[in-house]
This record gives structure tokens, sequence and C-alpha cells, in this order.
């Protein structure tokens, strides 16, 4: 990392685009609440590096794309890390690789938004949390989800269909954000949680226009904003 002036943060995205899009703005409006009153605009502005990847699109399909995903992954976290000091993948699906991004010894430091959510449950005391994401994340048995050790902090609820979220999941990614029939089907997965705290362990989540009543929805792409910034 570099030893003097604001940490050069690093963005890889493309799975999906609208997604790093939604993490990068909430780098800014992060950096500007950070600042407050003394924020001076432009000159403010956090140092950011934004590489989209079409090929990573194909994590929706893991574990069988397994393969061609971590090719794309390895080659864009080798292309970003010289630029910046620390970097986070737009697409909680990535985390996956987690452990095979730390083994290619960059000079930049990955932020995982697993850390973020761990930590932002300790900060507010929870024993339980609800975790909605496409089927790699939510599925704990496939070896696949980054959030699997979460389980062993908390009580973790997963969604009753899993499987209508993962499709729920693809059509954000064709719509490009919220439509009414996203919000619909949305608002039917989140009834069927228990209550308390979900946190959206899917960078298309955030993208959804919604407020389902009896559950808070806590943005992970936020809290991993944060993490990017802080020095």
């Amino acid at each position: 990392m570099s030893s003097s002036g604001p940490r050069r943060i690093g963005i890889i995205t493309g799975s999906g685009p609208e997604a790093g899009l939604d993490l990068w703005q909430k780098v800014l409006e992060e950096n500007r609440l950070a600042h407050g009153l003394d924020f001076r605009g432009d000159i403010d502005a956090p140092d950011v590096t934004v590489l989209s990847i079409p090929e990573l699109g194909y994590s929706m399909d893991l574990p069988e794309t397994t393969s061609r995903v971590w090719t794309a992954l390895a080659d864009a976290c080798e292309r970003i890390a010289p630029q910046v000091d620390v970097f986070a993948i737009a697409c909680n699906t990535l985390y996956a690789f987690e452990e095979d991004v730390l083994a290619l010894e960059l000079s930049a430091t990955l932020v995982s938004p697993v850390d973020s959510v761990a930590a932002a449950a300790k900060e507010r005391g929870l024993s339980s949390i609800a975790l909605l994401g496409a089927g790699p994340v939510t599925n704990f048995d496939s070896g696949t989800s980054p959030y699997a050790r979460l389980s062993s902090e908390l009580e973790v609820e997963l969604p009753a269909d899993r499987q209508a979220l993962h499709e729920l999941i693809e059509q954000v990614k064709l719509a490009g954000g919220s439509t009414p029939e996203i919000e619909e089907r949305f608002a039917t997965i989140t009834n069927d949680l228990s209550g308390g705290v979900a946190a959206l362990a899917c960078t298309e989540l955030p993208l959804i226009d919604a407020s389902p009543s009896g559950v808070e929805l806590l943005d992970v792409t936020r809290l991993l904003a944060r993490d990017l910034l802080k020095s």
C-alpha cells in the first residue's frame, strides 16, 4: 500500500457492470460523507481504477465454469494490482476464489465483503443474519460459497427458494436494474424470511428499489465501499 496520500482503489467488475458502477458510486458517496464539511469537491475524490471484464459473467454458472472464470479473474487481478493499493471484486460470488487470489501474492490488498458483513454483524451485536445471494453463494454445501465461514460465527438463514432468488438476480442483470416485476418477486422472497437483518450478498440486489417490511436490508456493497476507503 502507498505510504503517503489516500489509498488508490481498484474495482474489478463485469459480473455485472451495473453492479460495478453501484460500488463506485457508493465509494464516492462514502468518501464525501467521510470528509464532511471539509470536502473540497473533485480534488478530494478518491483515486479509483475500474476494470470491467465481461467473461466474469460466467460466475453465475459456477462450479461448472470454474476454470473459465478463474482464468479471467486471475488476469484481471494481475492487471489491476500494480495500479492500486486495495481492490475489491464487484461480485460476491467471485469471492469463491479469494484464497486463489491471495495465493497470487499481489502487491495490492484484496478487500472482502464477507469480512465487511462479519464486522457489521459484530458491531451490531447480531447472533443471526439472513443471507440473500446467487446460487453459488447460498449453497453452503457446494464449496463455492465464500460466506459459508460465517456459519461458524452466526446463525445464517438462507432463502426458502434459492433458485427463485438466483433467477431474480439474472433478471436484474438483464434489466440493468429494478423493474416493478423484479420488485414484486423480491418482496415475495423477503416475505418468507423470519425477520431481523438480511445481508444483500449479491451486488445486483442493492439495485432493486424495494423496502420490504419486517426485515432490515444490509447493503453489502455500501459496507464494502466503506472498507475500501479506510486508511
